[in-house]
């Protein structure tokens, strides 16, 4: 009971007395989906990351699902603290404060850790510990990188795509 409706201009159609048809030259041209009240291809809907500067980039999505995932590196500096310790980790709202499930590197042993782990865009809060949270960093409620209230202050970070995080001291 529904038809479509064409104006008399589009290349696929022709128009009899009696009435309007879709038509193909099956020797030149092979059938595609097509939209209706149209003779273009319809653009389905393919979700995925659409950022090609993202780590997961999809070069077939034509829509965003908000998945996107970039590199993020965290350094810091060990050199003046004063603490023994076998092994820093990053903890964070990304990893549910995971304790040593996040293990730091310092591959020239220059007591500058560096991990970087992949995330999504978004606000996360994060601090270093080591030794499985034996020890962690006792941050200054009042510094600008810094949010929460005593006991619980975190780093504050806004990942919007790929970053290297300044060097921080311990």
């Amino acid at each position: 009971g529904i038809t479509e409706s064409f104006s008399a201009n589009e290349s696929c159609i022709f128009i009899s007395a009696l009435d309007t048809n879709r038509m193909i030259n099956l020797n030149t041209t092979n059938p595609s989906l097509v939209c209706w009240e149209s003779c273009t291809s319809c653009a389905s809907s393919i979700y995925g990351c659409i950022d090609s500067s993202a780590i997961n980039y999809d070069s077939l999505a034509n829509v965003t699902n908000d998945s996107c995932l970039y590199n993020v590196t965290f350094i810091v500096d060990m050199s003046e603290a004063n603490i023994y310790y076998d092994t820093l980790e990053l903890n964070g709202t990304f990893n549910s404060w995971c304790g040593n499930c996040a293990q730091m590197e310092d591959s020239n042993n220059d007591s500058v850790w560096v991990i970087t782990i992949p995330l999504m865009n978004g606000d996360y809060e994060y601090k270093f510990s080591a030794d499985n949270w034996s020890i962690e960093e006792d941050l200054y409620e009042l510094d600008d990188c810094v949010i929460g209230s005593p006991p619980y202050i975190n780093r504050d970070l806004v990942v919007t795509g790929n970053q290297i995080l300044d060097t921080v001291c311990w």
